[in-house]
């Protein structure tokens, strides 16, 4: 889709009121305090400019943010989550054709350890009635950590807290503005639901759609469905996703969004689809990703990296600040963006081929037939090898220099990759040519997209190397699919005293 939106600016100050909720959070119909709308002047000075409409014939008049892995207890998470409201509200608030705001969601991980910090859920409760607007329904879940956790005597210290300071319905259905939203929480750390949450799910799930067959119908769980988007494999997945997948199959109109893996809301494969849609709701903690996918698995401990450092759930991640603004239209069209939750802009795209102010925008015309959706498997069957452009060179930055002098490493330097939809890393190969078994080494490193932008050029460190032995060094580009292009090949003697 060609751009929809201009960017929205950066200053997103003063633009929520505060409001009480009640101790569930998301009851619609629960009494609230009268709210003032936002200020016009401190909308102007939050936004210099208006966003015009995603789409000429495109007119909202549902819209729902959805967040994951907040991590309460974690520093610096609290300002996350509360930059997150002010956000979503002065988004709404500078959208010519719909204000409101009619859901939020948070698909779990709330709190990191309410078992070792007991105030989690407080801190956590008091951030969302300092936010929350009267018009919004709320809706949240437990994931693994806010029951934590490692050990099962600790899972009914979490829960308890949960329900001492949210509400004691831990599963629920709501409506919000005439859509249905269903979230299940965790039983326990790996999301072995039990057979009354499965029934509930499915009689809940019936409702919705005898209710209206042609609206999309929301569904919220912690762990991914297996083998459905980006970061969906091993333990990333709930235990009983085929009674997940189950469920929702039965009906194609269910849009589903998950957190837990912590992978990138960025990515083209963070959408779905198949018997149903899945999405990556979008982790504020950190982001990372797997060894373990289904289309290029590295194999155990292969480990994966970026610029040679640890890329996993424990960084930061320079991307886990987009999460999703979702909004429905009066024909049932869907319309999922992705924003950042610092500046009030919007993602675009990671392909490397097209306009570099592509806005990633996820369309879904028909939620109700499963052959017009557009986010499925097929798009690897259709997708190029990525590549290096013409002239492209693996030159070798600088050298690991011993105390003795001699070299046993060096920081290799490579054009970033070029494809169509989304740079994803790259397999470094060395082996020395006297053809010594153990000197074959193989890293993986990400490219830098999945760090939160795209650059010209890659740096990437190897070691193990022999002094005075000759090597070749292969660096392969791999795409989101496990596509790989032509490798670039370089010869190189490991300096010796």
């Amino acid at each position: 889709m060609k751009n929809a939106r201009k960017q929205l600016q950066k200053t997103l100050a003063l633009v929520c009121a505060a409001c009480s909720f009640s101790a569930l959070f998301g009851c619609a119909s629960a009494q609230s305090q009268e709210i003032a709308p936002p200020n016009a002047e401190s909308l102007q000075t939050a936004f210099l400019e208006q966003a015009d409409a995603p789409a000429e014939d495109f007119i909202p008049v549902f819209r729902m943010a959805v967040c994951s892995d907040i991590h309460i207890g974690t520093s610096g998470c609290s300002e996350k989550f509360d930059q997150f409201f002010k956000t979503t509200y002065a988004y709404a608030a500078n959208n010519e054709t719909y204000q409101k705001v009619d859901a939020i969601v948070v698909t779990g991980d709330l709190t990191q350890n309410p078992h070792r910090r007991p105030n989690s859920y407080a801190e956590y409760r008091g951030i969302v009635q300092r936010n929350l607007q009267r018009e919004t329904v709320y809706l949240d879940l437990l994931g693994n950590h806010d029951l934590y956790g490692i050990s099962e005597e600790y899972y009914g210290i979490g829960l308890e807290l949960y329900k001492e300071n949210i509400g004691e319905e831990t599963d629920r259905h709501v409506t919000a503005n005439g859509f249905h939203l269903i979230a299940l929480s965790n039983p326990n750390e790996f999301a072995e639901y039990t057979k009354d949450q499965i029934e509930w799910l499915n009689a809940e799930l019936d409702e919705a759609a005898i209710d209206d067959p042609k609206k999309p119908i929301f569904t919220f769980q912690h762990q991914k469905v297996a083998s459905t988007t980006f970061g969906s494999g091993g333990w990333n997945a709930s235990y009983h996703s085929k009674a997940l997948s189950e469920a929702y199959a039965r009906y194609p109109q269910v849009v589903n969004f998950s957190g837990h893996s912590h992978s990138p809301a960025t990515s083209p494969r963070s959408i779905w689809q198949g018997e149903f849609t899945a999405l990556e709701a979008g982790p504020f903690l950190s982001v990372g990703v797997d060894d373990e996918d289904r289309f290029y698995y590295l194999g155990d401990g292969a480990g994966i990296k970026i610029n040679g450092e640890s890329f996993g759930y424990s960084t930061t991640g320079k991307n886990a600040r987009y999460y999703r603004i979702v909004e429905v239209d009066a024909q049932n069209r869907v319309r999922i963006y992705t924003i950042d939750r610092e500046t009030g802009e919007f993602a675009k795209t990671p392909s490397t081929l097209d306009d570099p102010e592509t806005e990633l925008i996820f369309e879904i015309n028909d939620v109700t037939d499963p052959t017009t959706f557009t986010y499925t498997d097929a798009r690897r069957d259709t997708a190029k090898a990525p590549y290096f452009e013409e002239g492209a060179e693996l030159k070798i930055v600088r050298n690991q220099v011993n105390a003795d002098g001699t070299v046993s490493g060096m920081e290799l330097g490579f054009p970033q990759m070029q494809d169509e939809f989304c740079p994803y890393l790259y397999k470094i190969e060395w082996s020395s040519t006297d053809g010594v078994s153990w000197d074959k080494q193989t890293a993986y490193d990400c490219d830098e997209f999945l760090g939160g932008e795209n650059i010209p050029y890659e740096t990437v460190h190897i070691g193990k190397m022999r002094p005075g032995v000759e090597y070749e060094i292969k660096v392969t580009p791999v795409n989101l699919w496990g596509i790989e292009g032509e490798p670039l090949i370089q010869k190189v003697t490991a300096a010796k005293k």
